[in-house]
């Protein structure tokens, strides 16, 4: 099909025979100083996402550490709660205590 594309091109007078030509790749200097342009760049990506990687992990460590503290410090609030509930109960129980024994003795 693209040779018969061709022909009725040369025959208008728009194409010829000839073979398009392909592009060719440089060799030298050029191309070496493009890969290594790319080499330094990518070098640079990583270097960036390591130290990005390095900060998230450093962060996610810091958290952790602060998670902790904050459990310890809830913690040590609910046990305080916890005392101060079984202190108030221990009164309430005394003062029923008292009052039964009060009446107890005003009963005699």
């Amino acid at each position: 099909m693209r040779k018969q594309l061709l022909a009725l091109l040369s025959v208008i007078g728009l194409a010829g025979w000839t073979v398009p030509a392909h592009a060719q790749i440089l060799k030298g200097k050029e191309a070496t100083k493009k890969a290594s342009t790319v080499k330094q760049a990518k070098a640079r990506k990583e270097k960036s996402a390591m130290a990005s990687h390095a900060a998230i992990k450093q962060h996610k460590a810091a958290s952790g550490a602060n998670a902790g503290k904050m459990h310890a410090h809830i913690k040590m609030q609910k046990s305080a709660a916890e005392a101060k509930s079984a202190k108030a109960n221990a009164h309430v129980k005394m003062d029923k205590a008292a009052a039964a024994a009060a009446k107890h003795a005003g009963k005699k």
